[in-house]
């Protein structure tokens, strides 16, 4: 499969915003770096293989997958949906606060 281009939605765009403000607000500006090092280099992952991480069990989607990005003791997760052309990004949320209710899935 050819490598996909990865487009973020405005939500998952103001996730990235707020969970990076999470850690600076805290005194963690050099954790929040590595955060969001960690969390593009899933975007890398997610355009090379987009089949590789797995369903989101919440949905019954099979192209809607989520992927676990490792930082910290919970790390991040990253809801995405699969198209032809491209893979969006529908949400990252910290390992935490894995709650996804708030997706718009036709974004």
């Amino acid at each position: 499969m050819p490598r996909l281009r990865v487009r973020l939605t405005r939500k998952a765009s103001a996730d990235l915003l707020r969970l990076a403000k999470f850690l600076v607000d805290r005194g963690a500006m050099a954790a929040a770096e590595k955060a969001l090092a960690a969390i593009r280099k899933s975007f890398d992952e997610i355009a090379e293989s987009p089949q590789a991480s797995r369903q989101a069990d919440d949905f019954d989607d099979p192209d809607i997958r989520h992927c676990r990005v490792k930082f910290g003791r919970y790390g991040y997760v990253v809801l995405y949906r699969i198209y032809p052309e491209e893979s969006v990004v529908l949400s990252i949320k910290a390992g935490l606060e894995i709650d996804f209710g708030d997706v718009d899935l036709n974004a």
